[in-house]
């Protein structure tokens, strides 16, 4: 009998911890699945935003509109007048309040039976949001958001504008900006022509999937004509930035324009019909046409010698780069701050806007170049190339670059492929 009692508590014991494992597994499942079975039924287990259960609360979302301060958004939200002051306060060492802007997002999470808010979520961008906890004690806290880097990789090809061809690659259009910047120097974006091919690899900022924002271009090849230009964006120590394929800087010693995304509406002429005298006389700039306000930059480091407005050329800036060049940048429709004789501003910094002021048919920069104190075409000039970085970073620099040419030169180029229709006496049939 008592063998028989020893094998029946021994079979107990097996069964117990048989339905011990298949309920845990069960409840793995479960939590894996988000659910819980109650029942026959399935119910959702809460999702959560920034740490709140969305569940539990009633959820508003409200944007920032123009000239709103913190204490009028809060107190538009239901927060109770004796408690605005501690809210303001609590937010204060955390994050600016004065720099809330337009367009920014708040949450107002409320209790669904009271309509009391709870909880606050204010996101200034993407990568972060500040969590307002509304009952005693009032505190905030700053929610670093799990975004993730991902390496991602195009390529286009040129029928009519870099923009089209950065849609049909479905290359997202902030690029255009980086693009520029890499190959400022190497490549004319004002005289592209059909044919012209890229390839890119960049970062790519993700949150659960979703693109939220951009990185820097890492490496860019750019193909015109019988020419390849290549940028690669190294760092190490004191070096920082694009070089190209012999490690030299990709920063020229002028920008090739004082805008970015214009377009050459006057070259630089002995002769020319101008369009508001109706006369013949000499252009000696190149006119960029972009619309109103459109950031017009220093094209070279310099010391402003001028900033007003003359006659005909309208609002102005001139800069003295060095004993041998000079620029000069006209019909501005404003000058940027800070803009006064003796002011030092470096490559790419803005200096005004564009506009039309002066002898102009319509907005653009008139762009004037001196040599040795005569005007001449900056698009014909051939300036000094850049020096490549010391010697000792090149072994290093080189090892990088082909590892990431390898990657470059194996993106597949996807020209748009139009349909061609072939007519039959029945029907029309479409071929590939």
């Amino acid at each position: 009998m008592k063998e028989i009692s020893k094998k029946k508590t021994r079979t107990r014991l097996f069964t117990g911890l048989l339905i011990l494992c298949s309920l845990s597994a069960f409840a793995f499942w479960i939590v894996g699945n988000q659910k819980e079975t109650v029942g026959f039924f399935d119910v959702q287990m809460p999702t959560f935003y920034d740490g709140i259960p969305l569940d539990h609360y009633q959820v508003e979302t409200l944007e920032v509109q123009p000239n709103q301060i913190l204490g009028g958004l809060i107190g538009s939200f239901g927060v109770p007048t004796n408690k605005q002051y501690q809210v303001i306060e609590a937010c204060r060492p955390v994050f600016n309040v004065r720099a809330i802007r337009e367009g920014q997002t708040f949450r107002v999470f409320k209790d669904p039976i009271t309509c009391a808010p709870r909880w606050l979520i204010y996101e200034p961008n993407a990568y972060r949001s500040y969590r307002i906890h509304l009952l005693d004690p009032v505190h905030v806290e700053e929610i670093a958001r799990p975004v993730n880097q991902v390496i991602q990789q195009r390529a286009g090809v040129i029928e009519s504008s870099l923009w089209n061809a950065l849609v049909n690659g479905n290359i997202p259009s902030p690029l255009i900006i980086g693009l520029e910047d890499a190959l400022e120097c190497a490549v004319d974006f004002h005289h592209l022509q059909q044919g012209d091919k890229f390839r890119m690899i960049y970062e790519e900022d993700q949150l659960e999937g979703k693109r939220i924002g951009l990185g820097k271009i890492q490496a860019v090849e750019f193909v015109q004509e019988d020419s390849t230009y290549y940028a690669f964006y190294y760092e190490k120590d004191s070096i920082k930035g694009y070089y190209d394929f012999k490690g030299r800087p990709m920063r020229s010693l002028f920008l090739k324009a004082p805008v970015k995304f214009s377009r050459i509406s006057s070259h630089f002429s002995h002769s020319r019909l101008h369009p508001v005298l109706k006369i013949r006389r000499a252009h000696l700039g190149t006119d960029f046409a972009a619309p109103y306000g459109t950031e017009i930059l220093a094209t070279a480091s310099g010391t402003v010698i001028a900033a007003t407005r003359s006659g005909g050329n309208g609002n102005y800036v001139k800069i003295k780069h060095n004993s041998t060049y000079s620029t000069q940048y006209l019909h501005m429709q404003r000058i940027a701050k800070g803009m006064r004789p003796g002011t030092h501003v470096r490559q790419g910094q803005v200096i005004g806007y564009v506009g039309a002021t002066g002898l102009a048919t319509g907005p653009h920069v008139c762009y004037r170049f001196w040599k040795n104190g005569r005007q001449v075409n900056p698009r014909r000039e051939k300036f000094p190339e850049s020096k490549p970085m010391p010697e000792r970073y090149l072994p290093e620099f080189e090892a990088y670059r082909d590892q990431v040419l390898t990657s470059l030169r194996a993106i597949p180029y996807e020209p748009k492929v139009k349909k061609k229709v072939v007519e039959t006496p029945k029907q029309e049939i479409v071929k590939p």
